[in-house]
C-alpha cells in the first residue's frame, strides 16, 4: 500500500509539472496555425488578384475578430463569402489590429501587390505575432 501511494505521489507532481507546460504548448502550437492560415489566404489573394486580373481586398475587422477575402466564396459554403473568425475553437486567437495606411483592408493589385503595405498582429494567451506585408508583395512574420 505504501509504494501505491508513493507512485501515485510521483505521478501527480510530473502532472502538476507537465499541465502548465502543455497547455503553452498548445497556445502556441494554435498561434503558429494561425498565422500559417493568414499567409496562405492572402497568397490567395494574391493568386486570385493575378488570375482574374482584378483587384483584391482583404478585409480586417477588430470588432469581430475576423477577415473576409471578399468577392472570394467560401470552401466549405459556395454561396457565402470567405470569412475566417479568428475566435473559432480550433484558432482561439484575438486579432490587436491590421493597418495599412488608413484602413483595415489589404488591396493587391492584378500583379498581386498591395497596393498599400502593412502589418497584422494577433494574440493567442501571451504569444503575440506579427505579419508583415511590404510594398513589394512579400508577406513574413517578425
Amino acid at each position: 500500500m505504501m509504494e501505491l501511494v508513493i507512485v501515485m505521489l510521483i505521478l501527480s507532481i510530473l502532472a502538476a509539472v507537465a499541465a502548465p507546460r502543455y497547455s503553452a504548448a498548445q497556445i502556441r502550437y494554435q498561434t503558429l496555425a494561425t498565422t500559417k492560415r493568414i499567409i496562405t489566404d492572402l497568397q490567395w489573394a494574391q493568386r486570385n488578384a493575378k488570375a482574374s486580373s482584378a483587384t483584391q481586398d482583404v478585409v480586417f475587422s477588430v470588432e469581430n475578430n475576423s477577415y473576409t477575402l471578399t468577392g472570394m466564396k467560401a470552401l466549405n459554403r459556395s454561396q457565402l463569402e470567405y470569412q475566417i473568425n479568428l475566435g473559432s475553437p480550433n484558432m482561439l486567437c484575438t486579432l490587436v489590429s491590421a493597418d495599412f495606411g488608413v484602413s483595415h483592408t489589404i488591396s493587391f493589385d492584378i500583379y498581386g501587390r498591395p497596393v498599400r503595405g502593412g502589418k497584422i498582429v494577433f494574440e493567442s494567451g501571451k504569444e503575440r505575432f506579427t505579419i508583415l506585408v511590404d510594398e513589394s508583395g512579400t508577406i513574413s512574420t517578425i
